[in-house]
C-alpha cells in the first residue's frame, strides 16, 4: 500500500502489526484526513510531518518510564520504532 493511501478506520492494521511495517507517514496521513486536516488523499505536507513526529516522540518520552526492561523494552521504544522515521 502507497505510503500516502488513505484507509478506512482499521484497514490493514492488524496485518500491518502482525508484519511488522513501519509506515508513520501513511498512519498520520491516515489521521490527518481522519481528523479534518487534510480533506483528500494528497501529500502529506512536511510540517504535518514534522509536527506528527514530535507528538510521537512527546508521547514516547511520556511513555519511557513504562515497561519491562528486560522483557523487551520500554513503551517509550515501541512507540519510537513504529512512529519515528
Amino acid at each position: 500500500m502507497a505510503a500516502n493511501t488513505p484507509r478506512l478506520p482499521g484497514e490493514n492494521n492488524k496485518a500491518e502489526r502482525q508484519s511488522g511495517a513501519k509506515d508513520p507517514r501513511g498512519v498520520f496521513t491516515d489521521l490527518a484526513i481522519r481528523s479534518g486536516a487534510m480533506t483528500d488523499a494528497g501529500e502529506l505536507s512536511e510540517e504535518i510531518f514534522r509536527f506528527a513526529t514530535m507528538v510521537a516522540e512527546h508521547c514516547a518520552t511520556i511513555a519511557d518510564g513504562h515497561g519491562d526492561e528486560e522483557g523487551g523494552g520500554n513503551a517509550g521504544e515501541h512507540i519510537r520504532a513504529e512512529m519515528i522515521e
